[in-house]
């Protein structure tokens, strides 16, 4: 088979797996791309972002860097870059990918949305607050960049602002869980009980599948005394995520509250084990891509 002939019905195998969303699948087919085509820097980007969501970021990484050697001023395989690498929590090297990427797209509302996520973390949130408004600037509709102003408000205690942006957040995207989520806890930091239950109800319904719905929720009825209905939620949180150290000594204490000795002493015990290895504190507002 001619090697033409060959790339191109691999192509329409990549666009059908990438269809079905079966990223194990895709990779021998990418590989075989790359073994017939090593000089398309598309093939390696291609690669590069799948490993990126299989989880294997070196490799990832090293796909991409390869992509930028054949084609340097590629914003969209910069971004990707940057993104891995905000991923491994290297965020230096992530803003200046997403600022590379900035130069060859200037108005793109995403690129400054994760640009000012990367700040956020490194801890320089004036220029997380300029790279997130700007992002507002450049797509006012722009759920996650409103979403994100309005967690690090939070986070500096301006509160009204913060209600402000996720509002506007919620009004773009209702259907994202991290919106009320993040509201939710902007309401429980405000006192407001009432309405933050409300909204991790609502994220709840939204991700039923995600962590942090379940366990901010469980946090919040601990600290209203409805110790029951919040053992029912961290039970959800470590069917997804078992061994969850946060999870395991807020149910053992609430064990302990409930005269439960045994199932507090048993989740203490696993818990002092968990800690052996750093997990995400779920307990915490998370952030929109």
């Amino acid at each position: 088979m001619q090697v033409k002939t060959e790339l191109q019905i691999l192509e329409r195998r990549v666009e059908k797996l990438h269809a079905k969303n079966d990223l194990k699948g895709l990779l021998p087919v990418l590989d075989r791309q790359i073994e017939l085509d090593p000089d398309c820097a598309v093939h390696w980007h291609n690669r590069g972002w799948t490993k990126r969501r299989l989880g294997n970021l070196e490799e990832a990484i090293a796909d991409l860097d390869k992509a930028l050697e054949l084609d340097p001023k590629n914003a969209d395989t910069l971004q990707e870059r940057g993104e891995a690498y905000f991923d491994q929590d290297r965020l230096t090297l992530a803003i200046a990918d997403f600022t590379a990427a900035i130069r060859l797209r200037p108005y793109d509302s995403k690129l400054y949305n994760e640009r000012g996520m990367a700040w956020d973390v490194l801890g320089d949130l004036n220029q997380a607050i300029r790279d997130f408004r700007r992002a507002l600037a450049l797509n006012p509709k722009n759920s996650a960049a409103w979403s994100n102003l309005g967690t690090l408000y939070t986070e500096i205690g301006k509160w009204r602002r913060a209600l402000f942006c996720l509002n506007w957040a919620i009004r773009f995207d209702p259907k994202d869980w991290m919106n009320f989520l993040n509201r939710g806890y902007l309401y429980q930091s405000m006192g407001n009980k009432r309405k933050a239950l409300e909204d991790y109800d609502q994220a709840v319904r939204l991700g039923p599948k995600e962590v942090h719905t379940w366990g901010n929720r469980a946090c919040l009825l601990a600290e209203m005394g409805r110790l029951k209905p919040a053992l029912r939620d961290l039970n959800r949180v470590l069917k997804l995520a078992p061994g969850d150290p946060d999870a395991l000594e807020m149910r053992g204490c609430i064990y302990h509250k409930l005269g439960h000795k045994t199932e507090a002493a048993r989740d203490f015990t696993r818990m002092l084990k968990a800690e052996r290895t750093a997990r995400p504190n779920w307990r915490f507002e998370v952030r929109a891509v």
